[in-house]
């Protein structure tokens, strides 16, 4: 139990298990929308025409937008990573990926105590424009998950 305890705080731990989490869930993903088709004898442009397994699809693009962003920020230091990763448990909140929550979480904890420091490299444009896209995305599949349940 105390190793567990003690993975969940390391902080390399909890950014491998999040970063393979959310490359590892969409290609799943994938794989069962391409099986879906298969077994169907549809094309897979078809199944995705299906609203929700068109929304849950670009639930899984943006998980692996987060992917790449976690990747991207990896010498940014603790205090643009903790704050990379109130984003994305909020995001995967808002989205209903209970399991990405619980390891955002565990990676924004284990870099609390990181001293305050700006993102000052190159990469910060691009992750400021990354973290617009998937809030835009993640309204947007929120306004549809409500409009697909009012209708």
């Amino acid at each position: 139990m105390n190793s567990i305890l003690y993975r969940l705080n390391d902080p390399d731990s909890t950014k491998k298990y999040l970063f393979w989490y959310w490359i590892i869930s969409p290609l799943c993903y994938f794989l069962y929308t391409f099986l879906l088709s298969s077994q169907m004898q549809l094309p897979l442009e078809e199944v995705l025409n299906a609203p929700l397994i068109a929304l849950t699809f670009l639930i899984a693009c943006m998980t692996i937008l987060l992917a790449g962003m976690l990747n991207l920020i990896k010498d940014e230091g603790d205090y643009v990573e903790r704050n990379f990763g109130i984003f994305a448990m909020v995001q995967q909140l808002l989205v209903g990926n209970l399991l990405g929550v619980l390891l955002a979480f565990f990676f924004t904890r284990s870099r609390w105590g990181a001293p305050s420091a700006a993102c000052s490299t190159p990469q910060r444009w691009i992750l400021w424009g990354g973290m617009a896209l998937i809030s835009v995305l993640t309204v947007l599949v929120m306004i549809s998950y409500w409009n697909l349940s009012m209708a």
